[in-house]
């Protein structure tokens, strides 16, 4: 708890000097301080990373038992053993076979996951650091420190979506083919990659929003096909999961697109393509979570869709021309952000040990 209130005052103080400092300056020079705020914030969320207590979570412990199990197992034995997640395990391989510590394995595994989500705040967000902020407090940051097969599918995923908004498709097919390799789970993300041709239609959120809620009306027959075509008979334990928790988060994040529904009424209503697309995504992710709350793997699904969630909020505080606008309902927004974090982690063992040995 103590870790997470550290870096919540840091990143809301960071975020208010900013502002304070942008308010007097142009466009092209803001930018380049919040740029630079958003690096030492990045560098500081891949050092707790680096250096967390494995305790903290239970599956990281499992992550260190491969890690040092790797060192004594060739390809072909990875393969026979983690053939669901070889993409994963195959560059842990890597890192291994170069006599590379763990240490340095985590931060490289969360610099290649806030680096994507990076390239999506930096091209498409009005306000970075709020973005960064959301992707911290709303829970896909600690859900990095654990998840670590399905982050790096879902890195990818990331990548393969930036890239195919700048119009590089090999790039795109490679990002997405080896995020599979990672993690079956991330090909939920591949409906973004689609929709992102139909940017431009009006009615986009509105078709979102009733695709996934026919798709995912029969949830557990959803899954059934997710395990038969994956051949992971593991995901048959989520089937029979509940998750009441969820039914928290669902209800903040229905909170939260009402207040971006505001925010954003008028560039909906308008030609505003991008932001329609964001928000028609944000929508899939209530959507997900909603699910959760009758079958637990659907809240892993909803993560994938999340960040399109902080550009959607970031957004809805700015004007047309770029200018921030500094509201009630966007310090209310980040005040109820804010306390959904420190109370959702109020009970949270997290601690940062520098001097942990891994081996």
């Amino acid at each position: 708890m103590f870790v997470f209130s550290v870096i919540t005052i840091i990143m809301l103080t960071m975020w208010s000097m900013y502002h304070s400092k942008a308010t007097y300056l142009n466009r092209g020079s803001s930018l380049n301080i919040e740029r630079k705020y958003c690096y030492w914030l990045m560098a500081m969320l891949v050092a707790v990373a680096s250096f967390h207590e494995p305790e903290a979570y239970s599956d990281m412990l499992d992550y260190i038992e491969a890690y040092s199990l790797l060192k004594n197992m060739n390809y072909s034995q990875i393969l026979d053993r983690w053939n669901d997640y070889i993409g994963y395990y195959g560059l842990c391989k890597v890192f291994v076979t170069l006599h590379i510590p763990l240490r340095c394995w985590l931060a490289f595994a969360q610099f290649i996951y806030i680096l994507a989500i990076w390239k999506i705040v930096d091209k498409f967000s009005n306000d970075k650091i709020l973005s960064l902020f959301l992707y911290v407090s709303m829970g896909l940051f600690a859900f990095s420190l654990q998840g670590m097969k399905q982050t790096m599918g879902h890195a990818f995923m990331l990548y393969a979506f930036y890239f195919l908004t700048e119009r590089k498709y090999y790039a795109t097919i490679a990002c997405a083919v080896y995020a599979y390799f990672c993690h079956a789970s991330v090909m939920v993300f591949i409906p973004a990659l689609l929709v992102c041709y139909f940017k431009d239609s009006k009615y986009l959120p509105l078709v979102i929003a009733g695709v996934v809620f026919i798709f995912l009306s029969l949830t557990s027959e959803y899954l059934t096909i997710l395990v038969g075509y994956s051949d992971r008979d593991r995901y048959f334990n989520y089937l029979e999961a509940d998750n009441v928790y969820a039914a928290t988060t669902y209800i903040f994040y229905v909170v939260m697109l009402i207040m971006a529904t505001i925010g954003l009424y008028k560039k909906l209503k308008g030609n505003d393509g991008l932001n329609r697309l964001f928000y028609g995504l944000s929508i899939v992710t209530i959507a997900l979570q909603f699910f959760a709350t009758s079958h637990s793997f659907f809240f892993r699904l909803a993560l994938l869709y999340q960040p399109f969630f902080y550009v959607c909020l970031s957004n809805s505080f700015t004007k047309n021309n770029g200018r921030r606008t500094f509201t009630f309902l966007q310090l209310l927004t980040i005040a109820m952000v804010t306390f959904y974090f420190l109370y959702s982690n109020r009970l949270a063992e997290f601690t940062i040990n520098p001097f942990i040995d891994y081996d």
